[in-house]
């Protein structure tokens, strides 16, 4: 070939890979594609500024919601209610993510082919100017799905049954069923003066529950949180909320069955309750009108407060363990676990022997709690000291075959077993020969 020809086809390849390569640098530069919107979602945009929401049936009343705040929702029609937050977000939640199994189009077919013409469910949403209008109509002929529409658009969506039932609520669903608007955790006292006479349970500083008298008591926590709890989570179910609530005259005429107050940190809550034993009505700001909830605290308080004595000599429970001193039967030592293991004397202990000695004293339950001072003469004394700084500090007496246990600061004692020692001595006497 002539230089002439290879020059000529050199500058001719030079300029397709330049045009080549400015393509793809051009493409580059382009912004990614974004995916097409899923044709399947009832609401593409999600409904992020809901702000009240309309459900009609013909078999029930016409519901409205209104947000109060964000998934907080009021109940506004047909009277005002506090609304289940739980519920009415459910309800939100799943209209928000609807998505159909399939979308066609309707064109010239008449509504009441697919049952549109009555349906069974219409949804109203307002988003500031925009409102939308959701309306659920007859079943497919499987029966699997149900046909819908947005009033004004001629897509028709076949929605799952499953969801269908998640948007068909109630009122009594939606209302907050609540007597007392709080949880346990937020609760302070509770106050319950019914069948059996008055109970003021307190919460401690540690958060353990207790009676306001005796100043001393330490309750069995089990036992005492479960009468807190049947106070505060009294509750109205979602079928009677659905009825009219009994008459205020009839109510009145009810024998009084307690009256409760729940206090929290930032109000005082209470609530009257009429009735018998198996049907109790209660009334308070929260549930507007007064409706039979399943008062079942009659129990706890015909127990004496006896009943509800922690009888755990020791309550560290399975809290972290620092230090252990101990004395008896002519031994003294102080074992520390400052890290992983544990020492005496700056010497390592086997960490088996010391647990030994931790499930002792753990596991020790006293057989009764008795008024005044405790018999007989001392043979031992532990102190137990935990990672977070408390301290318990416990003395044993023995009085002929009788063991006693005396809890520094409380103004009664425990009987104990008398086998107790044993166990003791034995899990001491590996950690002090």
């Amino acid at each position: 070939m002539p230089k002439g020809g290879i020059w000529i086809a050199l500058l001719l390849l030079a300029l397709v890979g330049g045009g080549i390569g400015y393509l793809v640098y051009q493409d580059e530069q382009k912004p990614a594609e974004t995916p097409a919107a899923n044709s399947t979602r009832v609401f593409p945009d999600g409904l992020k500024e809901l702000s009240t929401l309309r459900l009609e049936r013909p078999t029930g009343v016409t519901i409205v919601l209104q947000a109060k705040g964000p998934d907080v929702w009021e109940i506004i029609e047909p009277a005002r209610h506090l609304a289940d937050l739980a519920m009415a977000g459910e309800l939100v939640g799943n209209l928000q993510s609807m998505n159909a199994e399939r979308v066609i189009d309707m064109g010239a077919e008449d509504p009441r082919n697919f049952g549109l013409h009555a349906p069974m469910m219409r949804i109203t949403a307002h988003e500031g100017e925009k409102t939308r209008t959701l309306e659920v109509g007859g079943m497919n002929p499987t029966g699997d799905f149900r046909y819908a529409r947005l009033v004004g658009d001629n897509r028709l969506f076949l929605v799952g049954m499953a969801t269908v039932g998640a948007l068909n609520k109630s009122l009594g669903e939606l209302r907050d069923g609540r007597v007392f608007p709080t949880n346990d955790f937020s609760v302070q006292k509770v106050s319950v003066d019914g069948p059996a006479g008055k109970r003021n349970l307190l919460r401690r500083d540690n958060r353990d529950w207790t009676f306001q008298e005796p100043a001393d008591f330490f309750a069995n926590q089990s036992m005492i949180s479960e009468f807190v709890n049947s106070v505060v989570r009294l509750r109205a179910d979602a079928e009677v909320l659905n009825a009219e609530p009994l008459p205020n005259a009839k109510f009145r005429s009810l024998p009084l069955y307690a009256s409760v107050k729940v206090t929290t940190e930032s109000a005082e809550l209470s609530a009257e309750l009429r009735g018998v034993a198996g049907k109790v009505y209660a009334k308070s700001n929260n549930l507007d009108g007064a409706y039979p909830v399943p008062a079942d605290f009659e129990s706890y308080l015909r127990k004496p407060i006896s009943e509800y004595r922690d009888l755990r000599v020791f309550r560290f429970g399975f809290q972290d363990v620092f230090r252990i001193s101990y004395e008896g039967q002519g031994k003294t030592f102080t074992i520390e676990k400052p890290n992983e293991g544990w020492r005496k004397d700056g010497k390592n202990v086997d960490p088996a022997l010391a647990n030994t000695l931790l499930d002792e004293l753990r596991g020790l339950n006293a057989t009764a709690y008795l008024e005044g001072s405790a018999p007989g003469e001392r043979t031992h004394a532990i102190r137990v000291q935990t990672s977070d700084g408390r301290e318990e500090a416990v003395q044993f007496l023995k009085s002929g075959d009788d063991l006693f246990a005396v809890r520094a600061e409380e103004k009664g004692y425990y009987k104990i077993p008398a086998s107790f020692l044993k166990g003791i001595d034995s899990a001491a006497g590996g950690i002090a020969p």
